[in-house]
């Protein structure tokens, strides 16, 4: 390999000095070719001319990689691409042994920076709920979790359908009112079918349970876009506010959800129970023995790889093992913290005041 090594040594010094015959590392290939050569295989050995001075089709592809790097190479010509980032070395175990010292349904009296509740709607089947504190050191406690059962099948008429979750959300949201704990925030799944009635809930929780809640759609990381369906045009933790500014100002008006990069929160996620407890984004459970089921579902999609594709943006490959409800729950309460600009690392700028008066204004019922 020296050898590939010294001519592209002096095919980059070439390019430098903008000699575009390469005479010299042409020779030197020349000079060599037979031990260069040697172990390699293409499968059309006759794919390269003379007269952009290339001496075999081994010799273009080589410059070729070297032009392009490995990663692109080894994707687009050997369709073998290579794994830039395997499965985090996680499991239940590890999860369910990141508890705290606080206790189910208690907040601490100081250095508490956010408390959010956070629903995903699996109608069928249940609701997950998780309430999360965030602190001021960027660690995170989840102090109550819940499956509540539910089952309304999707096939019914769409006015009994939306009726029907609207009213099992101001259930859910009495429940958590009953806690008698402080909600800064309810961060609600309006993916797919019950957007509607989330959306509309949303706009009178405070009403109904003395709780704000804006609904969160998730979106994978290749397929989330910086400032789609907004005029905001402000990106915060992979978040994006969907509306107008003024529309979130006229009472029951505007688009009234926010768009996640799902994929990135449950990574964040995942890295948050691989850290030691007081570690910044360390994440834990309260003091308690009931996480088993949670740990597990936590750990029920393995990152396999992650990808960076040419347009910049990350692409994921996870392994579904089982149902991953609260891995979606906990990723969703992160993403509301992330979305009021909290977050130890923000990938847009912001103003802290803003961001809070913007979710203010967007729950607020005038």
């Amino acid at each position: 390999m020296k050898l590939w090594e010294t001519y592209f040594s002096i095919y980059d010094r070439e390019n430098v000095e903008e000699d575009v015959s390469h005479k010299e590392s042409l020779k030197f290939y020349e000079d060599n070719r037979k031990e260069m050569d040697d172990g390699a295989e293409v499968f059309s050995p006759n794919r390269y001319s003379r007269k952009d001075g290339h001496l075999s089709a081994i010799q273009k592809l080589l410059e070729m990689e070297h032009s392009i790097g490995e990663a692109a190479f080894q994707s687009e010509f050997q369709m073998n691409p290579k794994a830039l980032q395997f499965a985090l070395p996680i499991n239940s175990t590890i999860v369910q042994s990141r508890k705290s010292s606080i206790q189910e349904l208690t907040i601490p009296q100081e250095n508490v920076q956010w408390v959010c509740a956070s629903s995903d709607l699996n109608l069928a089947k249940c609701i997950t709920t998780v309430i999360v504190v965030f602190f001021n050191n960027h660690t995170a406690t989840i102090i109550y979790h819940k499956f509540r059962k539910c089952r309304i099948p999707a096939n019914i008429p769409e006015q009994e359908y939306y009726t029907k979750v609207y009213d099992l959300l101001a259930r859910h949201g009495q429940e958590l009112r009953s806690l008698g704990i402080r909600i800064d925030a309810w961060a609600i799944d309006a993916n797919g079918v019950p957007n509607k009635a989330v959306e509309d809930f949303s706009k009178n929780s405070i009403r109904i349970c003395g709780i704000p809640a804006a609904g969160f759609i998730g979106r994978a990381s290749h397929t989330y876009r910086s400032f789609l369906k907004s005029r905001l045009k402000e990106d915060v933790n992979r978040t994006l506010l969907c509306g107008d500014d003024d529309e979130h100002k006229k009472a029951g008006s505007g688009r009234r959800w926010t768009f996640f990069d799902s994929d990135f929160y449950h990574e964040r996620v995942q890295k948050g129970f691989l850290q030691q407890l007081g570690n910044v984004g360390s994440l834990s459970w309260y003091d308690g023995n009931d996480h088993a089921q949670w740990s597990i579902q936590v750990c029920n999609e393995k990152l396999v790889m992650k990808k960076l594709r040419q347009d910049g943006t990350f692409e994921y490959h996870w392994r579904d093992n089982g149902d991953h409800d609260a891995l979606d729950a906990i990723g969703q309460a992160l993403a509301c913290y992330g979305s009021m600009g909290f977050a130890e690392a923000s990938t847009g700028r912001t103003n802290l005041f803003a961001q809070r008066m913007r979710f203010k204004k967007r729950i607020k019922v005038i």
